[in-house]
């Protein structure tokens, strides 16, 4: 018999979460009632839930800087894209 793979709530859609103990695993220091990193900063492991009310917020703020929310070892990382954005464009729409 199978064990049942441990139940991973940054792994799925749910009642957002922030991953507390990794951030303090890692050093960040979040005061309290404020808002927390999104990502460890050394791994680029995404420290909420896909739940969380700004997981989308993230999401989109690590497209503009040329990376993408991979899912990889049971969580969620950023991983920098191998082609930025601007690399694709023509020179004319880069404003040049």
């Amino acid at each position: 018999m199978s064990k049942r793979p441990k139940f991973n709530p940054f792994a799925f859609k749910g009642k957002g979460d922030y991953d507390d103990a990794t951030a303090k695993a890692t050093g960040i220091k979040v005061p309290k009632g404020q808002h927390g990193f999104s990502l460890d900063p050394k791994s680029g492991k995404v420290l909420k839930s896909r739940g969380h009310e700004s997981f989308e917020k993230t999401r989109m703020t690590e497209e503009h800087l040329d990376s993408d929310l991979k899912f990889k070892k049971g969580r969620y990382y950023a991983v920098p894209r191998k082609t930025k954005m601007a690399d694709t464009l023509k020179p004319k729409q880069r404003g040049r």
